[in-house]
């Protein structure tokens, strides 16, 4: 449980730092003339190892339920954080391991019916857009990579919702300059 203390920024810092490592690792470049198979990754052992304690990391934060967050409000936006780290760290929802169960409750829990509004907003928190817009870019990210058919189609179900209310909220937040941004007084849930 995280110490009710610490600021909400702090609290969440582990599981962002985490998830930002296995993103740069994803991003680093491998040397193809240290291989014999052309297009064939060479991994420096010492990112691996990063790489894998950065997902043991992860797991080892996930509750029962799939969340990986100790603070209820951003629990979505962190648990979509979390499934986008595992992606780029290389581990799939198939995967029999600890990392893929992981990926697949955590999955389950970001689509449970009342994550997701009638108006298509994911999100309780009041971060007007942030928890939606890192929930839709990870539903992005996992389009066609759920457990199986059905949760492949329930993910395209939800991320068509969602991209529609930003695409909605992008029209009533249009200024003249063709910029999107935030308007007084502008209800962008109406």
């Amino acid at each position: 449980m995280a110490n009710p203390g610490m600021p909400m920024s702090m609290r969440r810092r582990p599981i962002v730092v985490v998830g930002l490592v296995l993103w740069m690792g994803s991003l680093a470049q491998a040397d193809p003339a240290a291989t014999s198979q052309p297009g064939a990754a060479v991994v420096d052992p010492a990112l691996q190892k990063a790489v894998d304690a950065g997902v043991n990391f992860i797991v080892s934060k996930q509750n029962r339920d799939g969340w990986l967050c100790d603070v209820e409000q951003e629990r979505t936006a962190i648990t979509s954080l979390a499934l986008m780290a595992l992606k780029s760290s290389g581990v799939q929802m198939s995967q029999p391991t600890a990392a893929g169960t992981a990926m697949r409750k955590a999955m389950a829990w970001v689509l449970q019916e009342g994550r997701l509004r009638p108006d298509g907003y994911f999100g309780n928190d009041g971060s007007c857009m942030y928890t939606h817009g890192v929930t839709t870019l990870m539903l992005g990210q996992m389009s066609g990579g759920g457990a199986d058919e059905q949760q492949n189609a329930l993910i395209k179900s939800r991320l068509t919702k969602a991209v529609d209310l930003i695409l909605r909220r992008r029209k009533k937040t249009m200024a003249a300059d063709g910029a999107t941004r935030p308007l007084p007084r502008t209800r962008i849930f109406a």
